[in-house]
């Protein structure tokens, strides 16, 4: 689903969540990123749909200042907060079930089309995306099935 770049990511994961509630009936978990963090979103997914949310955090979330949490800020809890924000992982860091999503979005944008979004409608972008993807599975499918040929003729 293509949502206009307005929409906040929570609202637009409302809309395709409805629509993919008929759709997938055996789904269990979601993983999101942290634009889709928060209770109240959380809450409404398994309200409407009895999902649970996952949230995929990057380590570094968070990491351009050290938070000192509670009233009393002594200089142990000063040295404690400098030593956790100095020791978190920087740069790239592999994150649960990202891969995924960014493997597909490399599938898409290897189409010279996909790359910039010229289109007006979000509505065109998204079935450009359809395309893409049936062009995808329909060289697989050629692949798998002149694999199959070659072997059943060896």
């Amino acid at each position: 689903m293509v949502c206009a770049a307005s929409t906040q990511e929570r609202e637009g994961g409302k809309v395709l969540l409805e629509a993919a509630k008929e759709k997938c009936p055996r789904l269990e978990t979601i993983f999101v990123d942290n634009g889709y963090n928060g209770e109240k979103f959380q809450d409404w997914v398994l309200q409407k749909t009895s999902w649970k949310v996952e949230v995929v955090k990057h380590p570094s979330s968070g990491s351009r200042y050290a938070f000192i949490e509670g009233q009393d800020i002594t200089a142990e809890t000063y040295q404690a907060a400098i030593a956790k924000w100095k020791s978190r992982k920087k740069g790239f860091v592999v994150l649960k079930k990202r891969w995924v999503l960014e493997r597909t979005n490399a599938w898409v944008l290897s189409h010279r089309r996909l790359r910039v979004d010229y289109e007006y409608l979000p509505q065109t972008t998204e079935a450009w995306i359809y395309l893409v993807n049936i062009r995808l599975l329909i060289r697989r499918l050629a692949q798998h099935s002149d694999h199959e040929a070659l072997k059943n003729a060896a």
